[in-house]
């Protein structure tokens, strides 16, 4: 039992870090923007099913 449980934990850990990573590579012309530095200035280049899978991805890993 705890080998399935960690076989699904690593599967949800690489799944999350998929999701992460649609979202976090914006290329190298990205500069930060903001009072804050939180606004990222190439997410408005990037394509939207890049969006719309990391959510889905991050939804189907909580649901498990």
């Amino acid at each position: 039992m705890n080998t399935i449980l960690a076989v699904i934990g690593i599967i949800g850990g690489l799944l999350c870090a998929t999701a992460d990573l649609l979202l976090d590579l914006k290329g190298p012309k990205n500069k930060k923007l903001g009072k804050m530095g939180v606004i990222d200035s190439e997410w408005k280049n990037m394509a939207h099913w890049r969006f719309v899978w990391s959510d889905i991805l991050a939804m189907f890993v909580f649901y498990v």
